[in-house]
């Protein structure tokens, strides 16, 4: 049985529909101010999509910093990762690399 401490209800243009439960101090840092990111409903959302692939959040966090930050640095290029632009405060960049990094699309594994 799972019990619901906190329960958060939102509608948002961006990311649709959310009843469910609240995310815990640790994700809601991780998934917040570690990646520089201002937008709550995005940090409700990613730690739901982590739940949905069963991964760490904090876990994943640490993975998509440093992602960034080899992407600054010039260590891994946008053809490495699909494409995409890396960069801080971007909840949708957030997002497609939790989904990318589980489903290992348009990754290249070194």
């Amino acid at each position: 049985m799972e019990i619901w401490i906190a329960v958060v209800q939102f509608k948002d243009s961006r990311y649709g529909e959310y009843v469910g439960k609240g995310s815990e101090y640790e994700t809601i840092a991780a998934l917040g101010s570690f990646l520089l990111n201002p937008n709550l409903v995005s940090i409700i959302k990613a730690n739901e999509l982590c739940d949905k692939f069963g991964i760490d959040t904090i876990s994943t966090d640490e993975v998509i910093a440093w992602a960034i930050e080899a992407y600054e640095k010039g260590i891994i290029t946008k053809e490495d990762i699909g494409g995409i632009e890396l960069r801080w405060r971007d909840p949708d960049i957030i997002m497609k690399l939790i989904e990318l990094s589980v489903l290992r699309k348009e990754l290249v594994c070194y």
